[in-house]
């Protein structure tokens, strides 16, 4: 059922550079002669990119040191609707009694969710014991483990990225599982996944959500907790800033719930925050070698220092025909 086919690392990311640095240079002014023509000849000449993805990710790293330590207040978690129709529970976790921020679609899979009546997925894991799909992990400034029924990531460097890998994989499939924001998160703060990825390489495709009510889709472009994470938009790649997109179905502040989703066939991929649709996109526009296929895993996004932290529950995953 899964597509056991892998590409050859190398050159994934040198597709996955061209793609990138081609992309940028197609997008610059007209009148910006030296350097449009420089940056043409950045993305055919692939030492030359990779020169220029390493200056790059030094100039970000020294910019995120300039900026203010003090990470920004979190915002007050979004207040709870006063009616909300009950819907019958595919899942047989309880929403936390402290827990308010509960919103319907989140801890309880709600009638128009994709996945609703499904039962567990082909594969799962309810983080229950002490350990699971995904791995404990100690290492550097980043933890990982499995405690109090879920699967829990801190991260102590600010402005940073990590994530685990499962040995799941998958090209046509419908995910989902549930977030826990931190106890002390910031509007910054972000969690997801990584989908059809390769764990040698350390690129894939992601899905996340904000502690300040923002969703993000985009893929990793070189490894580590400090490479460059590219925006994936309607009309193609983005390089830069974050692109984070607010959302009103998500919860948001310290302790807030929310399920996420994601339905891949073949090209098209489908994204869903608490069982409702929210987005598309289409890999149509990247090699057939690229994101067709490959593992999960789970990752967090710093905007604070000390204490980024975020818990994963109920994860499942259905492999489509």
């Amino acid at each position: 059922m899964n597509n056991k086919f892998r590409p050859n690392t190398y050159s994934v990311w040198m597709c996955i550079l061209v793609l990138i640095l081609a992309s940028l240079a197609c997008s610059l002014p007209s009148d910006q002669s030296s350097e449009s023509v420089r940056a043409t000849q950045l993305a055919l000449e692939v030492e030359a990119t990779t020169l220029a993805l390493e200056k790059a990710m030094l100039t970000q790293d020294a910019e995120s040191e300039e900026e203010a330590e003090a990470p920004p207040e979190a915002d007050e978690p979004a207040p709870e609707e006063e009616e909300q129709v009950e819907a019958t529970p595919t899942s047989t976790e309880e929403p936390p009694e402290d827990s308010p921020e509960a919103v319907e679609g989140s801890v309880e899979r709600a009638s128009y969710d994709p996945a609703f009546g499904w039962g567990t997925g082909h594969d799962s894991d309810n983080f229950d014991g002490t350990k699971g799909k995904f791995p404990s992990s100690t290492a550097g400034a980043a933890t990982s483990w499995y405690g109090d029924g879920r699967y829990n990531i801190t991260f102590t460097s600010r402005n940073r990225w990590t994530w685990y890998w499962s040995f799941i994989d998958a090209a046509d499939f419908y995910a989902d599982f549930v977030v826990y924001n931190g106890d002390q998160c910031v509007p910054g703060d972000t969690a997801g996944f990584v989908f059809r990825g390769d764990k040698t390489a350390d690129y894939g495709l992601m899905f996340g959500i904000s502690c300040g009510g923002e969703y993000f889709i985009g893929f990793t472009a070189v490894p580590g907790s400090d490479g460059f994470i590219i925006n994936f938009t309607e009309a193609g790649i983005e390089a830069g800033d974050r692109i984070l997109i607010s959302s009103d179905l998500i919860a948001t502040g310290p302790g807030a719930v929310n399920r996420l989703g994601v339905m891949a066939r073949g090209d098209d991929i489908d994204f869903y925050i608490n069982g409702k649709w929210v987005a598309n996109r289409s890999v149509a526009i990247y090699t057939p070698l690229i994101f067709v296929h490959g593992h999960f895993a789970l990752y967090l996004g710093t905007a604070q220092k000390p204490d980024a932290n975020v818990s994963f529950d109920d994860f499942n995953i259905w492999y489509l025909d």
